[in-house]
């Protein structure tokens, strides 16, 4: 009686491992993600920032950042951009992966507002271990001034970047570097005459003259334009003398620069 409950319950546990083994192979089955170890590999946007003006052709290189030596033997690229100032344009492989699964789908109507570039490739000669370029993308700017990221972005549907290691993702997040493109904002030159403010130039009639160069349209990331400039006079900061000033200045563009 006790040898036939224990053949009982060997063949209960048998049956119950093949079905949890039939449950696994079901196709459409969603697989489990197993966390591994943190690796420190990222990946990132090179340049990181990148100025251009209206309607100009441009490129940024994707790199994988293995500055650690880690191993990983595969790729995938989504990054995402605001077609109001930029458009991609076409996709170069870098070279370092033995196949390309994909060499770069151009999508610049994935939503109403922004573009998406792809790129997926592994390594069948086995794994790499050090940081190499992924693909060089390139872009053309439009007629509208404004700021774009470049921006790597993870949808798990058919939108996720990450470098993989025997199918396993290992991307760390924390390493990920995205760029920014400023379109049609040139950067701030500023001349100051005199270059050297003395200690003693107290008089109210002394003349400072501040050139700012051609085209300036803005200042700041968010592509705020220029209102004002204070000029203060100071010997210690936490403490201004007695004859310290400041002077509100309003500017007008000229097709020379500003005139204060």
């Amino acid at each position: 009686m006790r040898k036939g409950k224990m053949l009982g319950k060997i063949f209960g546990i048998a049956l119950a491992i093949l079905v949890v083994s039939a449950l696994a192979l079901v196709p459409g089955a969603a697989p489990v993600k197993v966390a591994l170890a943190q690796s420190n590999i990222g990946v990132n946007v090179t340049p990181q920032q990148i100025t251009v003006g209206l309607n100009e052709n441009f490129n940024v290189t994707i790199w994988i950042d293995d500055s650690l030596g880690e191993s990983y033997d595969g790729v995938a690229i989504r990054l995402v951009y605001n077609t109001n100032y930029v458009t991609a344009t076409g996709v170069t492989d870098a070279g370092t992966f033995d196949f390309v699964l994909d060499n770069g789908t151009i999508d610049n109507t994935w939503n109403a507002t922004h573009g998406l570039v792809k790129y997926d490739a592994v390594n069948l000669a086995g794994p790499l271990n050090t940081s190499n370029p992924v693909c060089t993308v390139n872009f053309t700017s439009s007629s509208s001034t404004g700021i774009t990221g470049l921006d790597f972005i993870y949808v798990a549907s058919d939108a996720a970047t990450s470098v993989t290691s025997v199918g396993a993702d290992i991307l760390n997040w924390t390493y990920v570097v995205n760029g920014t493109v400023r379109v049609g904002m040139p950067a701030l030159t500023v001349n100051v005459t005199p270059f050297e403010i003395q200690p003693d130039m107290t008089e109210e009639d002394t003349v400072l003259v501040i050139a700012l160069s051609r085209q300036m349209t803005a200042l700041d990331k968010d592509g705020n334009e220029l209102e004002s400039i204070t000029i203060s006079k100071e010997v210690n900061p936490l403490q201004p003398p007695e004859g310290c000033y400041f002077v509100g200045t309003v500017y007008n563009m000229a097709p020379d620069g500003a005139v204060f």
